[in-house]
Parts: structure tokens; sequence; C-alpha cells
């Protein structure tokens, strides 16, 4: 809730979007995303809004107040961080279940449903 108060507080005239270490058009929400995984302290989550035409699937990882969107075809960091080891951890689970999420991706924009995937062991 807190989260969601400051978002929503403007001031007139203050333009504070130097500040911002992302694009705000690609900044997590989390309620603008599905959890499909959680491992090592790590959620892992998918864009519930999925555009119609063709866009490159993401997912959207989250670690105590690191955010990093990650490309699914390669694995790619888009926008934000994680921690150098956490990131690994993830570019890992994501190489191991690229096909479940490209699945998933393909399932979600058909449906708007989201399926649960292994988590890293």
């Amino acid at each position: 809730p807190l989260f969601d108060a400051i978002e929503r507080y403007e001031i007139a005239g203050l333009d504070l979007s130097s500040l911002l270490k992302s694009r705000p058009a690609l900044r997590i929400r989390r309620s603008d995303t599905s959890l499909v995984s959680t491992f090592y302290g790590i959620l892992v989550g998918m864009p519930r809004s999925l555009p119609r035409q063709r866009s490159a699937p993401c997912i959207h990882a989250r670690y105590q107040d690191h955010e990093a969107v990650i490309g699914v075809n390669d694995a790619r960091l888009l926008t934000g961080g994680l921690p150098e080891p956490k990131r690994v951890l993830v570019q890992a689970w994501l190489e191991i279940h690229r096909e479940e999420l490209l699945a998933n991706w393909d399932n979600a924009r058909a449906t708007g449903d989201f399926f649960r995937i292994e988590p890293l062991r």
C-alpha cells in the first residue's frame, strides 16, 4: 500500500524522471505481474497484460529491493538489475525452462492464464 501511495503522489511542476533507474513504462509493479516461480528468495513473474501483437517474451524477477526484466529468448537484462549471484540463478533457471516460459507466454496471450513453473533446485 505504501508503494502504491507514493507512486500516485504528484507535485505539479516537479520532474524527478532523471532519478529513475529504469524507464517508468518498464518498472515492475506487483499488481501487473503473475507469479510463476520462486526460488532462493527470488520471485519470478510474467506481465499480466500482454500485448496482442507479437512482442518479445520477458520475465520479471524480484529479489529484496532489486527488480529486473529479462528477455526469455536470449536471457538478456532489459531493465533494472539484480545482485550478480541472483541474476546468474535467474538466467540458469530461464535456460532450463525456456520452452515452458515460451509456452506460458503464448498461453497467457491467448487465455490470460499463467501456469506455475518448477523452481530452481
